[in-house]
This record gives structure tokens, C-alpha cells and sequence, in this order.
């Protein structure tokens, strides 16, 4: 215990003399004190370096191992398990979109995805959905990585692309019914908007067909979101789906707190941007 003594003037200015012990600092006990649980940098990057080898061109990537499996418990199976990749540090994924896994690389060490286009009524029905595409394949790869934090984020950049009258081109829907799980939200949200953008006076006919005869799911999917409107609307306007609340289409549990909505908050309070994504969170 620490103590100090001597003279010390009140307020009004008149000297006392100090007691020998009015000041004390005294250790808190370890027992009972709660210490932050959020890793250090330096801790969660930690010293080893994987390879992940990406695509048909089999493009690699050195990664940090502790950062990648924090994030992703898929990853983590991988790494620290007993398959051979935690064995040889090496990981392949041929089938997967190299442009997509850049991008995942950027959210990775920058805790943000790369800027997003918007897309106008014109451009979302004449051409560029090629860098949606990218969006869409790395929200399935998020999908089965277990990453629901980049799926929400990569689900409220979409939702971006296409606004106002604006819908995504056929082979936009079959990639989302191909590469994702029938219970994805994100198919949900795209229906919904199909279904607004059908039964708009601005619709394409030969485009909504063409893109109901290719994907039977989808069809199937639009047809039961459209009867399940015509009931509960009593036959009125249909919902749009961009005035629904962003969590109605997430991946995170509905118990837990939006890390989407609050990465949004954070960036519009705070002047500065956390390079290294949210370390203060464990994988899901």
C-alpha cells in the first residue's frame, strides 16, 4: 500500500497538516476483476502463415492462420483439425471465384468490402451484373464458410445494386439459385423484389419470362410469394421488399446484435476505419 504525508492548502487557502495516511492505492485483486476478452493484434494474427490456392488459374494466397480460423469456423475445421490441410498449411478451392476471394481477402484484413456500384433502372436491365456476380458468389462462399457477419454485409451491398425499379438480369438468379442453399434469406429477398418488379408498369414481359423459365426453383418461389401477397395484401400493392428492415434478410441469429447495422453506425460516428475487421467478436 502506497501513503503519502505533509501539508496540503483547503479551498479558502489555509495550510493543514496532512494526515499520515489520507491517500491509498492498493492492487485489485486478480480474482476479481473482469478483463477484456477481445485478442490483441499482434496475438490474433499471430506467427503462422497458410496458403490458400484459389480457382481454375489456382491463384495463391498467403494468410494468417489465426485471423482466418477466428473468423470462420470452417477454416478453423480445416486448420486445426485433423485433415491434411492443418497438416500441410495448404488449402485448395478450384471451384471458387478468385475475383470473389479478393474481395473476401479485403473484408479479411480491412474489416470493410470494396466499394459497390449502384445500379440504375438502365444498367440493371441492359448489362453489368458480371461484379454482382462477385458479390453473390462470395456471399455463398460466406455461406458455407459459417461467416454470417460478411453474409449480412455482402446481403446489404446488393440490396444497394439493385434499387428503384432496378432488377437483376436471369443469369443473376440462377447463380443465386445455384450456389446457394434453398434456405438462404438472400434468395428471399430477391424473390420479393422479382415479384414487385413483375407487377410493375416498368417491366420487361420477355425478361420475366425468360428468367422464370430458366430456374424452375425460382419460378416455383415466385409463384408462392405472389399468391402468399394477393391474400395478405387482399389483392393490393405488393410489399417492396427495400422498405423491409435490413435484419429481416440476415444470416445472424435474431438474438444477437446486428453487426451490420452497427459497423454502419460506427462508420458514420467515428472519423476513423478499423483496418483489421471486428477482432472483439468470435466466430459463430
Amino acid at each position: 500500500m502506497a501513503s503519502f504525508s505533509g501539508k496540503f492548502q483547503d479551498s479558502v487557502g489555509e495550510t493543514h497538516a496532512s494526515s499520515p495516511t489520507p491517500f491509498s492505492f492498493r492492487a485489485p485483486d486478480q480474482n476479481s476483476v473482469k478483463w477484456p476478452v477481445e485478442p490483441l493484434l499482434a496475438e490474433l494474427l499471430g506467427e503462422d502463415i497458410i496458403t490458400v490456392t484459389v480457382g481454375a488459374i489456382s491463384k495463391k494466397y498467403r494468410l494468417h492462420k489465426n485471423l482466418l480460423c477466428h473468423h470462420s469456423t470452417f477454416f478453423d475445421a480445416a486448420f486445426n483439425g485433423e485433415f491434411k490441410e492443418g497438416k500441410t498449411g495448404e488449402l485448395r478451392l478450384p471451384e471458387d471465384r478468385v475475383s470473389a476471394f479478393d474481395m473476401f481477402v479485403n473484408w479479411l484484413y480491412r474489416g470493410s468490402l470494396p466499394p459497390s456500384r449502384v445500379y440504375g433502372v438502365l444498367d440493371g436491365v441492359y448489362g453489368g451484373d458480371d461484379s454482382a456476380l462477385d458479390d453473390l458468389s462470395l456471399y455463398a462462399m460466406a455461406e458455407k464458410w459459417f461467416i454470417p457477419t460478411l453474409q449480412d454485409a455482402l446481403c446489404d451491398q446488393l440490396r444497394t445494386r439493385y434499387i428503384g425499379g432496378a432488377c437483376p438480369l436471369p443469369y443473376f438468379f440462377e447463380n443465386l439459385y445455384s450456389e446457394t442453399s434453398p434456405s438462404c434469406k438472400l434468395r428471399q429477398y430477391f424473390v420479393k423484389k422479382f415479384v414487385v418488379y413483375a407487377s410493375s408498369a416498368q417491366k420487361d414481359p420477355v425478361r420475366v419470362n425468360k428468367t422464370l423459365e430458366q430456374n424452375a426453383d425460382f419460378a416455383i418461389d415466385v409463384a408462392k410469394e405472389t399468391f402468399s401477397n394477393l391474400i395478405l395484401s387482399g389483392f393490393g400493392l405488393f410489399k417492396n421488399p427495400e422498405n423491409l428492415p435490413l435484419c429481416d434478410f440476415h444470416a445472424h441469429p435474431m438474438d444477437k446484435p446486428c453487426q451490420s447495422a452497427q459497423s454502419k453506425a460506427a462508420s458514420t460516428s467515428a472519423p476513423g476505419q478499423n483496418l483489421f475487421g471486428d477482432f472483439g467478436h468470435a466466430k459463430r
